[in-house]
């Protein structure tokens, strides 16, 4: 089975809704949901070809208000640049949407996050690539 690899800055918070993406070259990105405050983000831990982490776990969110973000899935889609997609709510509760970001392997932000569902309570994004630079959110 290998090695435990702890991909949250602190063993006292609550993490949920795990996601794994695997590069050609090996890297490895988890995202997930944080619940460290009464409201939750998404973070993100990039590890290398030998599941070690590189820098520290960091959020998606560059909207810290007092809004929920959860759920989320992710994908490479180059060997090197990864997309994070996540349900949020930072039009209210009832505006529930999908945005992303995306990135390249060493935490650099390409832009800023991006909203891909206009849809009302649009709810638990996919996101799938076959590494050929496109990749398809559902």
């Amino acid at each position: 089975m290998g090695e435990k690899v702890i991909v949250n800055n602190s063993e006292f918070t609550e993490i949920k809704y795990p996601n794994v993406a695997l590069s050609s070259l090996g890297f490895k990105v988890i995202a997930f949901t944080n619940w460290h405050s009464n409201y939750p983000k998404v973070y993100t831990q990039i590890l290398n070809k030998t599941n070690e982490r590189i820098g520290l776990n960091f959020s998606e969110v560059d909207n810290y208000k007092k809004f929920n973000q959860y759920q989320s899935s992710v994908t490479f889609y180059t060997p090197t640049n990864f997309v994070v997609v996540w349900n949020d709510d930072r039009k209210g509760c009832l505006r529930e949407n999908i945005f992303g970001q995306n990135y390249i392997i060493d935490e650099t932000h390409l832009g800023y996050n991006y909203k891909i569902s206009w849809y009302k309570n649009s709810f638990f994004p996919e996101v799938v690539s076959a590494e050929n630079g496109l990749y398809t959110v559902v």
